[in-house]
């Protein structure tokens, strides 16, 4: 097959285009309709990105040697012929831009419209297909995911507090407290009818113990679940929280759902 405006036929990428004239060539060619649909649009492709780059190159070219226009003679009478050059290389690119709009093949775009639309079950049937790969995909990261949960080590909690004081160190294992409250700087741990200090905020003591053993019930109490006795239900989802030895503490709403957690959900 030949060009009808040159005689001459290229072939680059399996598409059938004239090179020498940026021609389309698509009577009797065996090529399916994508690839028609690529072969009209590629002389204009081509042609503006050829024109576009000896466009930039030419206008930067010209920008910067007219910075040196005044260096003296005779380089300045050198400049000025590259500056020259630069600008008519410039001039060729937009004639390329100019070239490439006046051979494009204008019925490509109704082509490929006319092709989307003969085709609309088909693009539908392949955005379902590719949408259920995604689900899928997602399925199998969701699976995966669980299944390093299995075989991630367990945390571990706090088991032994050690607190340092002027005149001794003690160990008191984390199963021996019955309750903390913050008071200054320090947290006031309760131990009986013993009290200890230890320089520690709330947040992140809480954060060593495990929520199993020991709950928050308000911003100034952490109590140990084996040593809380009964709830008292007050106003608005509050409790009052009764300990093993008598002492009495009130939770607030916004700790609930940790005692929910801890007692169930029918709180």
């Amino acid at each position: 097959m030949q060009c009808p405006q040159c005689s001459e036929l290229q072939i680059s990428d399996g598409l059938r285009f004239c090179r020498n004239c940026e021609h389309s060539v698509l009577e009797g060619a065996n090529m399916s309709e994508v690839e028609k649909s690529k072969n009209k649009s590629m002389p204009l492709i081509t042609g503006v990105n050829k024109g576009f780059l000896m466009l930039i190159i030419g206008v930067a070219s010209t920008v910067l040697l007219s910075l040196f226009w005044d260096v003296g003679a005779p380089l300045e009478i050198i400049v000025r012929l590259f500056t020259f050059i630069s600008f008519l290389f410039a001039i060729i690119g937009v004639l390329q831009i100019l070239r490439a709009l006046q051979l494009f093949d204008f019925s490509a775009i109704n082509y490929l419209f006319g092709l989307i639309a003969r085709r609309p079950a088909e693009n539908t049937f392949n955005q379902m297909r590719a949408d259920a790969d995604n689900e899928q995909d997602t399925n199998l990261n969701q699976k995966f995911d669980t299944l390093l949960q299995k075989f991630k080590p367990a945390k571990k909690y706090l088991d032994r507090v050690t607190i340092k004081s002027t005149e001794e160190v003690l160990f008191l294992k984390a199963a021996e407290i019955d309750w903390i409250e913050p008071t200054g700087n320090y947290l006031k741990i309760h131990n009986g009818k013993e009290t200890h200090l230890l320089r520690e905020t709330m947040n992140s003591f809480e954060a060593k113990l495990d929520p199993k053993k020991f709950v928050r019930i308000q911003r100034s109490a952490i109590v140990n679940v084996e040593r809380i006795k009964k709830l008292h239900p007050l106003f608005r989802g509050e409790y009052e929280v009764v300990l093993l030895d008598g002492t009495r503490l009130t939770s607030s709403r916004g700790y609930r759902p940790k005692l929910q957690k801890v007692f169930g959900a029918d709180l």
